[in-house]
């Protein structure tokens, strides 16, 4: 249950990188409070933390949880395109744990598009008019999952390399540039056993620059490869 939900976070962190040609490259911060909806949300919401913040450098990215179980139990998630490492950081254990292109994989593979759909619908937040996307995912034994994108083609998350797995798309198999612009707002339907819904929903963007000292690991933690199962006490 804990990989699982681990696993979710890298996928609600996947609707976070799309491209558009020419827009200068957002670099700040951006908070996305959650919303949960559906049967047994109440459950859901002991887990789930009340907001995600994802930072943006020239080169690099991170993103971490505030509140509920998943604040501590997923740490730090760091994309160093200037050392060219990608890496979870836990300050409660002081430890940094390295993924390889194997474990981007696995949190990864759930979140396969097989149709980008453009809606009729738009709706501003913040401030920016965005356009609403469905995308079709792959699931597990053939089932196929919904996930909701509003993007604004106002902003672009920069686009950059880092670790052995090449360039970086938290989109997972999604061709570049087929959901156009900068995520506003996503909607999962999280556990469609339980039927529940997760939206996030941007509540605070920061164009401040962020240091790039800021996404390097630190150098007095220990060092382990990451392992899914010893990180969440399996």
């Amino acid at each position: 249950m804990q990989k699982a939900v681990f696993f979710l976070a890298l996928l609600l962190c996947a609707g976070l990188q799309t491209t558009v040609v020419g827009q200068s490259e957002f670099q700040g911060t951006v908070d996305y409070k959650f919303e949960i909806n559906g049967e047994g949300a109440e459950f859901m919401a002991l887990m789930m933390p009340q907001k995600m913040v994802v930072k943006y450098g020239k080169k690099s990215m991170m993103t971490y949880f505030v509140g509920g179980m998943m604040e501590a139990m997923v740490g730090k998630i760091v994309v160093d395109g200037q050392h060219d490492e990608v890496f979870i950081v836990k300050e409660d254990e002081e430890t940094v744990y390295m993924m390889g292109p194997e474990d981007l994989e696995e949190g990864q593979e759930v979140s396969t598009p097989k149709e980008v759909v453009k809606e009729k619908e738009t709706e501003t937040i913040m401030g920016y008019k965005c356009q609403k996307y469905k995308v079709v995912l792959a699931g597990e034994e053939g089932a196929e999952q919904v996930q909701y994108i509003w993007t604004t083609e106002k902003l672009k998350a920069p686009n950059f390399k880092a670790g052995s797995a090449g360039k970086f798309n938290m989109m997972g198999n999604l061709p570049e540039g087929a959901v156009p612009g900068f995520p506003l707002k996503v909607t999962t339907l999280a556990d469609p056993s339980m039927d529940i819904t997760v939206t996030m929903v941007a509540s605070m963007i920061d164009e401040q620059s962020i240091p790039k000292e800021e996404f390097y690991r630190p150098k007095d933690y220990e060092v382990k490869e990451f392992d899914a199962n010893s990180l969440l006490g399996n």
